[in-house]
């Protein structure tokens, strides 16, 4: 199976209280990955491959045995189709399989928001004005 990175450009990720957070600012859109597709994402950061990471995961919660290595190719081809993943070469090497915190599978889910799509398109550098960021030339009176 082939390794993805995290590392997409233009991107910016943080996990809040098991969940992960990301922010699309090429496209101005943000994504919520629900708890049960945190560890996914950790695994494919840590550079596991997704055979690495659905091994990994069936070991943790064997009664889920049959539902994730379904579930993580249909999340992984979600992340890929929301341009949060980028398919790469193996890695020199792996990093450590990092820590879970569920204390059951739980099926993985991404949520996409647009609703500050046109705030995070601001280019703080050009589009604004001696007012400030998130001030635009136009917001002025």
């Amino acid at each position: 199976m082939p390794y993805y990175s995290t590392s997409v450009p233009d991107t910016a990720s943080e996990v809040f209280d098991g969940e992960v957070v990301i922010a699309h600012y090429g496209s101005g859109l943000y994504f919520s990955i629900s708890e049960g597709g945190t560890p996914i994402w950790l695994g494919l950061r840590a550079q596991l491959s997704v055979a690495e990471v659905v091994d990994w995961l069936v070991e943790r919660y064997a009664a889920a045995a049959n539902e994730i290595p379904t579930q993580v190719a249909a999340f992984v081809a979600q992340l890929c189709d929301a341009g949060l993943l980028i398919e790469t070469a193996a890695p020199e090497q792996p990093g450590a399989v990092p820590a879970v915190t569920l204390d059951a599978w739980r099926e993985p889910g991404l949520d996409r928001f647009d609703d500050l799509q046109e705030l995070l398109l601001l280019d703080p550098v050009h589009d604004v004005t001696e007012a400030g960021w998130p001030n635009r030339p136009d917001d002025q009176k």
